[in-house]
């Protein structure tokens, strides 16, 4: 059995099981990640770790963290195209203009970032600046960036996109996912 404390960096399996809502779906997840959770009244709830002969109580808050750690581990990100005024959708466009490996690589990447979308990393993924990260892709010697950013409730906008020359990621392709970006906040303001 694991330690209650070793929950958060707990990698589970795919499918992974919907959010933990109700006792069951949470005594599920326990289960599975070798632990049992079971409650000693409305206020407290018990925790036995075996394997070293613990038998703690914890607080219901923090069952509440396990929970709220469990839920950003369910919750994939949904990764949307930029649309702009007139319907068209640059990041999309570009992903349907590179050839079949590259857009294989690219589609691959995205969705790493979609299961792990804040922690995505180098050599997969880079923040640039103001918001604006980069998913990196490599086939051979072809480089393809797609520029992306993070919106509310676990969103991931896709602005543009473009095929590497230089070392640095080109000034005008940045300035183009800022304004995209930009553009789509405003955009969701005024539909609130």
């Amino acid at each position: 059995m694991r330690d209650v404390f070793s929950l958060p960096s707990l990698r589970i399996p795919s499918p992974i099981p919907s959010a933990p809502s109700k006792g069951g779906t949470l005594r599920a997840f326990c289960a599975h990640a070798g632990c049992h959770i079971g409650f000693a009244s409305s206020q407290r709830c018990l925790w036995t770790g075996r394997g070293k002969g613990q038998n703690n109580s914890l607080t219901i808050w923090y069952l509440s963290y396990i929970i709220s750690l469990w839920g950003d581990l369910v919750a994939q990100f949904e990764v949307e195209f930029y649309e702009d005024a007139s319907g068209k959708q640059p990041a999309k466009d570009f992903l349907l203009s590179l050839d079949t490996k590259m857009r294989a690589k690219m589609v691959n990447t995205i969705s790493l970032l979609q299961e792990n979308g804040y922690e995505l990393r180098e050599p997969y993924s880079k923040h640039l600046s103001e918001g604006i990260f980069e998913l990196r892709a490599k086939v051979g010697s072809d480089i393809t960036r797609v520029l992306y950013f993070f919106y509310v409730d676990r969103h991931i906008i896709l602005t543009n996109g473009f095929v590497k020359k230089t070392q640095k990621t080109p000034p005008p392709e940045l300035k183009r996912a800022m304004k995209y970006r930009a553009d789509y906040l405003k955009r969701k303001e005024r539909e609130a």
